[in-house]
C-alpha cells in the first residue's frame, strides 16, 4: 500500500516556489486523499490497511498543470481514492488560483504503479 504525492514544478510567470509552499500543497494532497478514501466504501480498507503499515508516501513531480490535468483524469478512472489540490492563490501565484498537486490512494502498489510509475521523484 502507498500513497503517490504528485507535485506541480512549474508556474508561468512565477521564478520558482518556495519548498515550504510545495510541501504544504503535497501534504493537502495527501490529506484529501486520505479523506476521500475514506468516505468511498470501495477504497476505506485501502486507507485502514496503509495507516497500519506505516503510511508510505512517494512525492514526484510533473511541469505543467497540462501534465496534472491529464495524470488527474486517469487518476480519477481508476476509484481508486485521490484528491486534485487548488492552491487560493493568496500568498503566492500572484493572487491566482492555481493547481498545484494531486494525492493518489493510498491504495495496492499494483494499481498506482501503471499510472504514476513514470514520473520522477521529487
Amino acid at each position: 500500500m502507498k500513497q503517490i504525492l504528485i507535485i506541480r514544478t512549474k508556474f508561468p510567470n512565477i521564478n520558482g516556489v518556495r519548498k515550504g509552499k510545495l510541501i504544504a500543497q503535497g501534504a493537502h494532497a495527501s490529506v484529501s486523499a486520505v479523506f476521500d478514501g475514506l468516505s468511498k466504501q470501495t477504497t476505506k480498507s485501502h486507507v485502514e490497511k496503509w495507516i497500519h503499515q506505516g503510511q508510505a508516501k512517494i512525492a514526484v513531480y510533473v511541469h505543467s498543470e497540462e501534465e496534472l490535468l491529464d495524470l488527474w483524469v486517469k487518476i480519477q478512472e481508476t476509484g481508486l481514492a485521490c484528491s486534485l489540490i487548488r492552491d487560493a492563490g493568496k500568498t503566492e501565484f500572484g493572487g491566482e488560483p492555481t493547481l498545484t498537486a494531486i494525492g493518489f490512494g493510498p491504495a495496492p502498489i499494483e494499481l498506482i504503479d501503471p499510472i504514476t510509475r513514470h514520473l520522477p521523484l521529487l
